[in-house]
C-alpha cells in the first residue's frame, strides 16, 4: 500500500476513534465521505453498518437509510445489513410514512428467507397498524408472538412486541388493554436491563433504555390524552426523562425521544389547566403557562428540529398575549421545514389556541401598522421584518390570506433591494406555503 493510501486509512481510523468518543453518527458519516476513495473502505461493509447503526440509534432514519444502502453496495447479500436496513425502513415508514411499500416488501422477503422471522412479522405488523389495517396487523403480531417464544433475549423481544401491542390497542381506542400492554412492556425492559447488568444477556443497554423511555412516554400519552389522568401522566414522563437522560450524552446533537417526552409533558401541563373546574387567578394561570413553556423549550433543546414543540411554544406565548414572540416562533418553525400551518395544527392537540389570531386580527394588525408608522424612511430592514410578520399573521387568519400575499411581496421587494439572500429565500418560502395553504382551503370548500 502506498504511503498516501496508508495515511488516508490511518486518518480514517483515527477519525473513527474520535467519532466514537464524541458519540455522533454525523461525525462518522463525514469522515467516511472524506476517505471514500480508499478501496478498503469501499469494501468494508461493517464500517457502513456501524455508521448506519449510529444514525438509527439517534433516530435519524433517513440518514441511516442512506448509509445502509451504501453497505449493501459494498456487500450485496450481507444478511446482517439486510436486517438492519429492513428494520430501519420500518421505523422510517411508521414515524414518517415514507418508504412504506418498500419496507413491507423487505419484511416479506426476509420472512420468506427465514431470516429472523419473528422480528419481521413484528415489524410488518407495526406498518399495518400505522396504515390502519388492523386485521393484517393482528395476524402478523400473533405470528411474532409464537416465534419469540423460541428465540434468545426473549424478555427484550417480548417487551418490544408488547410495546407494539400497546400501540395496536390505542389505535383502536381500546385504552384499557393498551395500558396493560405498556405496563407489561415496562416490566420486561426493566428485567432485561437487570439481566444485562448481571451479565446474563449480551445486548446494547442504551438501546434497551431508549425502548423503556419511549414506553414510559407512550403510557403517559395514553393517560393524559384518553384518561385525563394528568398527575399519573406526569409521573410516567418523569420516568421517561430519568431513563433517557442516562443515555443523553451519547447523542449530543439530538435525542428525539427525550424531545417527545418534554413536548408531551408541556402539553399535559397546559391541558390540565384547561380541564380545571374551579376558577383560578390570572397569576396562577400565567404560572402554569410559563411552566409549560419551560418544557417546550426543553423539547427544542433536545431536538432543534421538533417543529411541533415550536408550534406549541408559539401557542403558549399567544396565551400570554405576547403576539410578536408567538409569530417569531412560527417563522422559526416554517424555517425548520414544515409544509403548512394546517399540517402542523393536525400534529398537536393545542391547535385551537391560535384562534386568538382570528379573534384579535384587527387589533394585532393595528399594532404592527403603528410600528411601521414610527419607522424612518431609511429603516428598510426593520420595515421588511415587520411586513414579513404581518404576512405570517395573515397566514394564520383565514379571512386575511389575500392581505398576507401583499405583505410578503412588499417584504420580499425590500430584501431583494438590500441583497439579503437568506431573507429573500425565507420570504419566498412563506409565499409558497401560503399559496398551498390557500389552495387546500379552496379545494376543501368546493
Amino acid at each position: 500500500m502506498s504511503q498516501i493510501r496508508k495515511g488516508k486509512f490511518k486518518g480514517l481510523l483515527s477519525g473513527l476513534i474520535l467519532a466514537i468518543i464524541g458519540g455522533g453518527g454525523f461525525a462518522y458519516y463525514n469522515i467516511v465521505a472524506k476517505y471514500i476513495e480508499n478501496d478498503r473502505i469501499k469494501k468494508n461493509v461493517k464500517i457502513y453498518r456501524d455508521i448506519g447503526n449510529e444514525y438509527f440509534m439517534e433516530g435519524d432514519f433517513k440518514k441511516a437509510n442512506e448509509v445502509y444502502s451504501l453497505a449493501l453496495m459494498a456487500k450485496l447479500y450481507d444478511s446482517k445489513t439486510y436486517k438492519k436496513y429492513a428494520e430501519n425502513l420500518v421505523y422510517l415508514a411508521v414515524k414518517t410514512k415514507m418508504e412504506q411499500e418498500t419496507a413491507k416488501e423487505m419484511c416479506k422477503l426476509l420472512i420468506r428467507r427465514r431470516i429472523d422471522t419473528p422480528t419481521f412479522h413484528h415489524l410488518l405488523g407495526a406498518i399495518y397498524i400505522g396504515e390502519g389495517d388492523f386485521k393484517k396487523a393482528l395476524a402478523e403480531l400473533e405470528s411474532a408472538e409464537i416465534g419469540f417464544e423460541k428465540v434468545e433475549n426473549k424478555k427484550f423481544n417480548q417487551g418490544k412486541l408488547l410495546f407494539t401491542w400497546g400501540y395496536f390497542h390505542s389505535r383502536q381506542n381500546d385504552i384499557e388493554n393498551s395500558i396493560i400492554k405498556y405496563e407489561k412492556a415496562i416490566t420486561f425492559f426493566l428485567d432485561t436491563i437487570n439481566e444485562i447488568k448481571n451479565g446474563k444477556v449480551n445486548l446494547n443497554i442504551d438501546f434497551v433504555k431508549k425502548c423503556l423511555g419511549e414506553t414510559y412516554a407512550n403510557l403517559g400519552n395514553i393517560l393524559e390524552k384518553h384518561e385525563k389522568r394528568y398527575s399519573e401522566a406526569i409521573e410516567q414522563y418523569k420516568n421517561a426523562e430519568k431513563v433517557l437522560l442516562e443515555i443523553k450524552d451519547k447523542y449530543k446533537e439530538r435525542l428525539p425521544q427525550l424531545a417527545d417526552v418534554y413536548n408531551k409533558w408541556g402539553i399535559n401541563i397546559y391541558m390540565s389547566l384547561r380541564e380545571k373546574d374551579v376558577e383560578i387567578t390570572a397569576a396562577i394561570r400565567n404560572e402554569i403557562i410559563n411552566e409549560a413553556i419551560e418544557y417546550f423549550q426543553k423539547s427544542i433543546k433536545s431536538d432543534k428540529e421538533k417543529t411541533t414543540a415550536f408550534y406549541n411554544l408559539a401557542c403558549m406565548y399567544s396565551q400570554l398575549e405576547n403576539y410578536d414572540k408567538s409569530i417569531e416562533i412560527i417563522q422559526v418553525a416554517i424555517n425548520k421545514g414544515f409544509q403548512s400551518i394546517e399540517a402542523l395544527k393536525k400534529d398537536t392537540c393545542l391547535n385551537a389556541d391560535l384562534s386568538f389570531f382570528e379573534d384579535n386580527r384587527l387589533t394585532i394588525l393595528g399594532v404592527y401598522k403603528r410600528m411601521l408608522s414610527k419607522l424612518s424612511a431609511e429603516e428598510n430592514f426593520s420595515r421588511a421584518q415587520i411586513l414579513n410578520k404581518m404576512g405570517i399573521f395573515c397566514m394564520l387568519t383565514r379571512s386575511f390570506h389575500k392581505m398576507g400575499f401583499n405583505y410578503f411581496a412588499k417584504a420580499l421587494e425590500i430584501y431583494k433591494t438590500l441583497g439579503i439572500s437568506t431573507k429573500v429565500e425565507e420570504t419566498s418560502k412563506n409565499i409558497e406555503i401560503l399559496t398551498r395553504f390557500t389552495e387546500s382551503i379552496n379545494t376543501s370548500a368546493m
